[in-house]
């Protein structure tokens, strides 16, 4: 659809113009604090009254309750600002505070609520808060842990990763659980992850690599100490010798019956 000429002695820049006129297909404004963004959508909403659109049959939603309320006394004292040019815009005044203007969180739960018989939900369902959030996260990882506590698989793992207290790993569990909030399906996720990386195949690989790396080790280190005994380094071959130092060798019989050297 054509948009209006702007006219020289307007106050919006050019951006802005289209961003209020505009019509017929999405748009995004993408602009920096400050920059006019409410003023424009104010204007934009404006038009669309003047067109003949009630406010009543718009959904103007914000992220937070006060820049909400912000909205919808700009948008008032706009109507009252322009009812003497468009005296139609009355009966518009009238209907601002039946106007869906409000959060998103707040409009979706509107939606529930109405539909709740649909979708099998209760009618006084509403938005838990942080804290109660919080709290019953917890009580239900405390009463998963009750039931796994009888699991020997589970017991292992909590004799490696813990130390006579479980809290930390629950503490490591919350992390991942909340660092996944943001993830629309976390069970498809979570599957797809053990595919990925946790699957038969996959550790078999990791087992195959790690054995490799001990192999080469092994063969650099019993070539270290063979030649340090060669050359008689007392310094290399006591480090090579004390539990303390990083080399590490075992003195065992290999298949010809000698003795021979091998990297733990």
């Amino acid at each position: 659809m054509m948009i209006p000429n702007k006219p020289n002695d307007v106050i919006w820049t050019d951006d802005q113009w289209k961003a209020i006129y505009l019509k017929g297909k999405n748009i995004i404004v993408s602009a920096g604090a400050g920059s006019g963004k409410t003023a424009v959508l104010t204007e934009r909403i404006l038009q669309k009254l003047i067109s003949g659109v009630l406010i009543n049959q718009m959904i103007i939603l914000t992220f937070t309750k006060a820049a909400a309320s912000e909205m919808r006394e700009r948008i008032r004292k706009k109507i009252k600002k322009s009812i003497g040019k468009y005296p139609q815009l009355k009966e518009q005044l009238y209907l601002v505070d039946q106007a869906d203007i409000t959060t998103f969180d707040s409009y979706s739960l509107s939606l529930v609520k109405k539909y709740h018989y649909i979708l099998g939900l209760p009618k006084n369902i509403g938005i838990i808060d942080n804290v109660q959030l919080d709290i019953m996260t917890k009580k239900i990882l405390d009463d998963i842990f009750e039931t796994k506590y009888n699991d020997d698989m589970f017991l292992k793992v909590l004799d490696v990763y813990t130390n006579k207290d479980d809290q930390p790993f629950k503490d490591v569990i919350l992390n991942i659980n909340s660092k996944m909030e943001s993830i629309c399906k976390k069970r498809e996720y979570l599957e797809n992850y053990m595919t990925e990386f946790y699957s038969d195949e996959k550790i078999q690989n990791n087992i195959d690599n790690i054995a490799r790396y001990d192999n080469e080790i092994s063969d650099d280190g019993v070539y270290i100490f063979e030649s340090s005994k060669e050359n008689n380094d007392k310094f290399v071959l006591d480090a090579l010798n004390t539990n303390e130092k990083r080399f590490v060798f075992a003195k065992y019989k290999d298949e010809t019956g000698d003795f021979s050297y091998k990297f733990l």
